[in-house]
């Protein structure tokens, strides 16, 4: 029998897990859709969530996909409290509809991902103090070059590596604040070793004590051990 080889993929699961979360977004929860959940009607809402995440293969395909919705109800809940056509709404029901379609995500993130998500979660203001220190770590790192003693397009290989990481971490908040900071340091602990990367990140250790110490001050005795 002839043996038969399948190639590898060329592009990122990661990425079809984020374009099927804008396509839920854009086909399942529209502004008008939302409104007529938190009303009462477009009650079907739900099972076509379901569907369309159990369409990914992998747990951690759909959990991908979950976060970046839930990533979306926060900037969205934010948009329809400050638009002018809905402040004659009650926010309480516009709260309280976005936290049904947050309990539907998070029991989606169990049943279909097996996933319990973190109780300790953040609060919308910690996730924007968060933010707004990963934007100072990767303005650092546009402002970094590379030494006499570098090869360019390898220093700049690792300093947009980086912070693509960083900029990554944006959509993690909402695991909670446990599985943030583990996998944030996850992410560090990949570049430990490498000669570049440790030399970046010795730069870097007072933007990142800033992020550690918001929520996780207990952690940077940790960080600085793991760059030495």
């Amino acid at each position: 029998m002839e043996f038969i080889q399948i190639p590898l993929p060329d592009f990122s699961f990661d990425e079809i897990a984020k374009e099927k979360a804008k396509s839920i977004i854009q086909h399942v929860l529209h502004q008008s859709s939302l409104m007529q959940y938190f009303t009462g009607s477009n009650l079907g809402l739900k099972d076509r969530l379901e569907i369309q995440v159990s369409e990914l293969y992998e747990d951690y395909e759909r959990l991908i996909c979950i976060v970046e919705l839930l990533n979306f109800l926060v900037k969205e809940e934010s948009i329809l409290k400050n638009n002018i056509s809905f402040n004659t709404r009650d926010p309480s029901q516009i709260a309280t509809g976005f936290n049904k379609i947050r309990y539907v995500l998070y029991s989606l993130a169990k049943k279909s991902a097996n996933y319990t998500f973190d109780k300790n979660t953040f609060s919308l203001e910690e996730i924007a103090d968060i933010n707004s220190k990963i934007d100072n770590i990767t303005y650092t790192l546009t402002k970094l070059e590379a030494g006499q003693e570098v090869i360019f397009n390898e220093f700049e290989e690792i300093k947009s590596h980086i912070s693509s990481e960083f900029e990554a971490l944006k959509s993690l908040p909402v695991l909670g604040k446990k599985t943030f900071y583990e996998l944030m340091f996850g992410k560090i602990a990949t570049f430990t070793g490498d000669k570049i990367a440790d030399e970046i990140f010795k730069i870097l250790t007072p933007q990142i004590i800033a992020l550690l110490t918001l929520q996780a001050p207990h952690l940077v005795e940790g960080f600085q051990k793991l760059i030495k």
